[in-house]
């Protein structure tokens, strides 16, 4: 049986890694209910890379993907009451922008940004600012 299997198998090829993804960023809310994360993926059209931005509800297992159409999301960051995430979207329709989410997904607001890519995003104290 073990001849068998060593002939069935094959070394990594170059279209393996078209179907490789990796979880590049996590942020856990404060109350350690809900996980907002990114999954990076090769995107050969484009000769470059997707990253989606997902939030998954620990209490119930489902996960919501945030990010719609081609680019690439980042910085996530929770509100201190853990209410909302903000994080950076650079689209490639749309240019860059910071999306903030409720902590079911929804969108609650959207703000176009102009020059360099924003990173580190961070709520104040209060909660009012990011």
């Amino acid at each position: 049986m073990r001849e068998e299997r060593q002939q069935t198998l094959r070394g990594l090829v170059p279209e393996d890694l078209m179907k490789f993804r990796w979880l590049e960023e996590i942020a856990l809310s404060p109350d350690g209910e809900v996980l907002a994360y990114t999954v990076r993926r090769p995107d050969c059209e484009r000769d470059g890379y997707q990253v989606d931005v997902y939030l998954l509800d620990l209490v119930d297992g489902v996960a919501v993907r945030m990010s719609v159409g081609e680019g690439r999301g980042g910085s996530l960051a929770w509100s201190r009451d853990g209410e909302s995430l903000g994080y950076v979207w650079q689209g490639e329709e749309v240019g860059t922008s910071v999306q903030i989410v409720d902590r079911t997904g929804l969108p609650s607001y959207f703000f176009e940004v102009e020059g360099p890519v924003p990173s580190g995003l961070d709520w104040s104290p209060d909660g009012r600012q990011l």
